[in-house]
């Protein structure tokens, strides 16, 4: 029999002290614990603000140095977010045309079966591939890449895998080379031109990754177990996957998306629009809608929001922008990991929001319920737990299965909002939003929601 830790209703007691944990925080810390990472940090920008920061675990655990709001971290394909409002900035200057081959920039790069554009390469459709087994990703380079197009050579002569506007093609490398575009366009080296980017979005530990020597404030990396990864080289990918920001300064950068005098109006709305193929269909993901490079949702509380995910040796992300919120929510960590990243950071920035928790059920109650359309059932023992009413959940099923970390017992916690039974639960693998109406549980998993009634 499994044994499953579920923290039902409750939140931080009202009228506590003075310096108590805000519900994200609770919530972010727990995540880290169960999740094995060594270490983890968050942010909420609203209207221009810093709301809340959380850190939990290490940046760097043989030495017991704590993650800290200064801890900066690999972004992976958070990275695309930064260059794709870069290029919405040069669209909005006249510098790029979207719609132009990629040759009439870059005469001298190889031709290929199509023609593809700019457009192309930002929504994955020109054809390209993404890194193949074999090529090593080219960590092992003694020496970093000294410009964008010194590392095109990595992929330059490989055919394309489509033809371009017919298939979704995940494709770091495309960034890579729409990178030279922008290089080649502006006028100005892509390490440059993200320097002034990050300037005027307020970001000073937005950087692009190199070789040597690492900076004061880099976390270390780590795989899920906590063995300590070595930094490889990852200088031939800045614009697809090779930056590194602080949780803070990437939330402020995803909020200066939103300012006029960044992006107008009409770029952004023209870059959050969903795109199609060439033969008009949508163009999408498993739960996303894709836009020019950034990806748009609706999440579980339906607010619209645009974003980008990332997975990278030693770095795992998530950056949200909620324009009619103007509110954007990162969520860093330093180790690659499988986890619900997008729904973790709606769960936060939502709990940020969270009103003191009402009375706690004490005692032992049964539960039935369905998930993926399989019956599920055990005993749920509810207890006060200091500030917290927490229940502890009896389980031997899929549900239990699906958010087990290997080597642990797997564990759900969940804490609900008493004004509107808005629920956070906390796994292994991320933080699922749901509700609690009665005596009925609601949740929604990165695999389908789930329902549980207490008897």
């Amino acid at each position: 029999m499994k044994a499953i830790l579920l923290a039902l209703p409750a939140l931080l007691a009202a009228g506590g002290a003075a310096r108590a944990q805000t519900l994200p925080d609770v919530l972010l810390q727990e995540f880290q614990r169960q999740s094995g990472v060594t270490g983890m940090a968050a942010a909420i920008v609203r209207d221009g603000q810093l709301a809340w920061h959380g850190e939990a675990g290490y940046a760097d655990a043989a030495h017991k140095l704590p993650v800290t709001q200064q801890t900066e971290f690999r972004l992976g394909s958070v990275s695309k977010f930064v260059t794709i409002a870069m290029l919405a900035r040069l669209v909005e200057q006249g510098r790029i045309d979207l719609q132009r081959p990629v040759r009439a920039y870059l005469p001298d790069y190889p031709a290929k079966q199509y023609e593809f554009t700019p457009l192309q390469l930002a929504t994955h459709t020109s054809g390209m591939g993404h890194y193949e087994f074999g090529d090593g990703r080219f960590d092992e380079r003694a020496e970093p890449y000294k410009t964008v197009g010194e590392s095109l050579a990595v992929f330059q002569e490989r055919p394309l895998r489509s033809q371009p506007g017919t298939k979704y093609e995940y494709s770091s490398y495309g960034y890579n080379l729409l990178s030279a575009v922008m290089e080649k366009a502006a006028q100005e080296d892509f390490r440059a031109m993200l320097a002034g980017a990050a300037q005027l979005a307020g970001t000073p530990s937005l950087q692009p990754e190199l070789l040597a020597p690492a900076g004061a404030h880099w976390s270390r990396l780590y795989a899920q177990d906590g063995s300590e990864l070595p930094r490889r080289n990852i200088t031939y990918k800045w614009s697809g996957g090779g930056m590194l920001a602080n949780a803070p300064d990437i939330a402020r950068f995803g909020l200066k998306t939103l300012d006029p005098a960044f992006i107008a109006p009409g770029t952004l709305a023209m870059f959050t629009a969903p795109q199609q193929f060439a033969d008009g269909t949508g163009i999408s993901g498993k739960d996303y809608q894709q836009a020019i490079g950034w990806r748009v949702s609706t999440d579980y509380y339906g607010r619209r929001y645009f974003h980008h995910a990332g997975s990278i040796e030693g770095g795992r992300s998530q950056l949200s922008v909620y324009p009619a919120q103007k509110a954007a929510v990162s969520l860093l960590a330093n180790a690659s990991f499988t986890s619900a990243v997008a729904l973790s950071a709606e769960s936060l920035l939502d709990a940020h929001s969270a009103a003191p928790a009402g009375p706690c059920r004490e005692g032992t109650r049964a539960f039935k319920g369905r998930w993926r359309e399989q019956d599920i059932a055990g005993r749920a023992r509810f207890s006060r737990a200091g500030a917290y009413c927490k229940v502890e959940l009896s389980a031997d099923n899929a549900l239990g299965d699906a958010v087990a970390r290997k080597g642990a017992a797997p564990a759900i916690i969940g804490y609900s909002r008493a004004a509107d039974g808005a629920t956070y639960f906390v796994t292994p693998v991320g933080i699922y939003p749901g509700k609690a109406a009665g005596d009925v549980l609601a949740l929604q998993t990165s695999a389908g929601p789930a329902e549980l009634r207490l008897n």
